[in-house]
């Protein structure tokens, strides 16, 4: 038998489809093993303080305002005072000459809010002339909508900002019963309740001024937390990928809130364990992966 018979008699033999088979088995796994790591971003589960917020403005506004009318018809003398001039509850604000001169006098402590009518010149009785009120008892009013009502409730603390570079802490004390409609930005109906908060007022702080507020809907001070980029969500609820010894490594988790951009975590985790961030979809349970 010469030696190409022998050839091609071994090549179609078993023992050369069984060592075939065992050579690409080994190619095979030898690709699979060198696969590059999947570069991913991780951070560390942490303890500490959650809040779960609700972000909203408002404009400040005095409690109680006083709008000073004309008593009668008659010729109103050119007013003297300016907006935001200190009054005294009984001085003289403003005259009307009828039969005789109508002095009139503010009825409280405050400020002059707004001037409706600074000329001389006749009025009608009942017109308005301007508005006082005092502000340092002021409010600020922010518009929730109904939707985000469920957890708002009387006492809940507020942080306020945007005056200056200070932090004000207020607290919700009044919840208006009845909600308004209002149109928003994009032209969308929506349905608004207005609530008051009440803060110290800066001594310089005005009415009408706008301002960011913080409303603390639930706060623990030793929470387990994960940035919310680090959640999965699959056909069994939540889930993330911890790095464990350079692999990906599916881990269900039970999450009680998540606000602001921070989930607090009930079971699944433990402190200082890494997670992956923004995890692909073709992330697999057991994926080698290199952090950046």
């Amino acid at each position: 038998m010469n030696f190409t018979a022998k050839m091609m008699r071994f090549v179609f033999s078993p023992y050369a489809k069984i060592g075939l088979a065992i050579s690409t088995g080994i190619i095979l796994l030898y690709f699979i093993l060198r696969a590059p790591a999947k570069i991913i971003e991780t951070t560390k589960v942490a303890k500490e303080p959650y809040q779960e917020i609700l972000l909203t403005d408002g404009v400040t506004r005095v409690k109680e305002i006083y709008s000073i009318l004309s008593p009668v018809n008659g010729v109103l003398r050119r007013i003297q005072k300016n907006v935001g001039d200190t009054v005294k509850k009984g001085e003289i604000i403003a005259t009307v000459d009828w039969d005789i001169n109508r002095k009139i006098q503010s009825p409280t402590n405050g400020k002059i809010l707004r001037i409706y009518r600074e000329s001389e010149g006749p009025v009608t009785m009942q017109e308005k002339l301007l508005d006082i009120g005092n502000t340092q008892e002021m409010s600020l009013i922010v518009k929730i909508l109904t939707e985000d009502m469920n957890h708002l409730d009387i006492n809940d603390r507020v942080e306020i900002s945007g005056y200056q570079d200070q932090i004000l802490i207020g607290r919700i004390s009044k919840i208006e019963p009845a909600a308004i409609t209002e149109v928003s930005s994009l032209g969308v109906e929506e349905q608004k309740v207005p609530i008051w908060i009440d803060f110290p007022i800066p001594q310089d702080m005005g009415e009408g001024y706008k301002l960011d507020a913080k409303i603390i809907l639930f706060e623990e001070m030793d929470s387990l937390i994960i940035p919310s980029a680090a959640l999965v969500r699959d056909k069994e609820g939540w889930m993330v990928f911890a790095d464990i010894k350079n692999k990906a490594r599916k881990r269900k988790v039970t999450i009680s809130h998540q606000s602001g951009g921070k989930v607090k975590i009930l079971k699944g985790l433990e402190e200082n364990e890494e997670v992956l961030l923004y995890p692909s979809e073709d992330m697999k349970d057991g994926m080698k992966i290199k952090s950046e």
